[in-house]
């Protein structure tokens, strides 16, 4: 899985910008409804927060306070480090999240849980409400 998003990373934000491969997609209000997506993310109270699955960073850019960006993918990462140069930036596994207990005030993520199956949801949601109590999930 580490090598498919090592390869798709350089195109991996024409999806949410309708380049690429994804041009010619019909997807009415998705501007906006990105841009409202943004705004909330944006308007979110700084934290001390992980973004599980941060591909390039596309969000955690709009995230506030510290932020963690983690991602099984090395060519992610070097992306997210172009887009949220102030996060840190971690190599790991979103089902064994390298942190200790409670390291974080909340657990972000974009698209991630509903790539899971359900064995793997419920690990995923267990390490979350491991190292962080409060668990956002965006596009499950």
């Amino acid at each position: 899985m580490k090598a498919y998003y090592d390869r798709r990373a350089p195109e991996y934000d024409d999806w949410w910008l309708g380049r690429g491969r994804y041009a010619d997609q019909v997807r009415p209000g998705w501007e906006d409804d990105l841009h409202e997506l943004e705004l909330f993310i944006a308007g979110l109270p700084p934290a001390r927060t992980l973004d599980v699955a941060c591909g390039t960073g596309f969000l955690t850019r709009h995230l506030r306070g510290d932020v963690v960006a983690l991602d099984a993918s090395a060519r992610m990462l070097e992306l997210a480090a172009e887009q949220a140069p102030n996060a840190r930036r971690v190599q790991g596994d979103a089902l064994d999240l390298p942190f200790p207990d409670r390291s974080f005030d909340r657990v972000f993520t974009s698209y991630f849980y509903c790539h899971l199956e359900p064995p793997q949801r419920e690990r995923f949601v267990a390490e979350a409400r491991r190292v962080a109590p409060e668990l956002l999930v965006v596009g499950s």
